[in-house]
């Protein structure tokens, strides 16, 4: 997007009041945060070029403001409006939502998605390439399978998710936007629906630290935004200290003490 809108300017003929055209289109198409990070790029892009002695500066993006960005938001489906969405997708689509919805994972490990990545006969995807580096198990359940079985093998490709050439989706934007105005659901993005599945494991009682793993969260602390949803998680907490009704045994003073104290006590 940056190339796309700065094509043709030199370095020193980017300015300020370009780069605030620049936040007010991407404004319209993506989220404040999105516009930042691309702004972020570009301000790192300029530093690395005076710092190679290819631009003179100063650059640019000192005197641009960042969007606020709201990062208390959090925006997930919920279970009928998950049920509505499958109900009008179809295709590749419907398998990458379902995916999606399902494992938590994100857009990027999806599309990349290869099937030598899925153990069907495990019920766990195999992924290597994460964002933390780290290699993720995780584990299906029958609607991931049966969305990935559906799916038609291309004879020359190793990929799930692939365009006619056998090369990967890149792109799922307009078609993923198209099945969300069937459905009505507006102000959301692919990546909720990320937000979605560990928003419902924590709604439906999964501690924490699960749901952590399986989104393969590096600081369990990010993982924290979802613990508000289970309002009455705490409760359940203490109330698993509680003995079992059957186990308790009811205790009297006779039990407990013996005839002499007990006539002492009613003296």
């Amino acid at each position: 997007m940056l190339k796309k809108f700065f094509s043709g300017k030199l370095l020193h003929e980017i300015t300020p009041l370009d780069i605030e055209k620049f936040k007010g289109v991407r404004i319209k198409e993506v989220s404040p945060a999105t516009v930042n990070r691309g702004l972020a790029r570009l301000k790192a892009m300029l530093n690395m070029a005076i710092r190679w002695k290819d631009f003179d500066g100063p650059n640019p993006m000192k005197e641009v403001r960042l969007f606020k960005e709201d990062n208390h938001k959090l925006r997930y489906l919920e279970t009928y409006e998950i049920d509505e969405l499958l109900s009008v997708s179809k295709g590749n689509i419907k398998a990458i939502i379902t995916v999606a919805v399902y494992t938590g994972m994100r857009r990027s490990e999806i599309l990349n998605l290869t099937w030598r990545d899925v153990d069907f006969k495990n019920n766990n995807i195999e992924l290597l390439q994460t964002k933390s580096g780290k290699k993720r198990i995780i584990p299906m359940n029958r609607m991931v399978a049966d969305a990935l079985i559906g799916i038609k093998k291309h004879p020359k490709s190793a990929y799930i998710f692939h365009k006619r050439d056998g090369q990967p989706l890149k792109d799922i934007r307009s078609i993923f936007f198209l099945v969300l105005k069937k459905v009505g659901i507006k102000d959301f993005r692919f990546h909720d629906l990320r937000h979605t599945f560990a928003s419902q494991l924590v709604m439906k009682g999964v501690d924490i630290f699960t749901v952590s793993q399986l989104l393969g969260h590096a600081d369990i602390k990010t993982t924290l935004i979802y613990s508000h949803l289970s309002k009455d998680h705490k409760q359940r907490a203490v109330d698993s200290l509680l003995p079992k009704v059957d186990a308790i045994r009811t205790l009297t003073p006779e039990s407990i003490i013996g005839p002499a104290e007990q006539e002492l006590l009613t003296v």
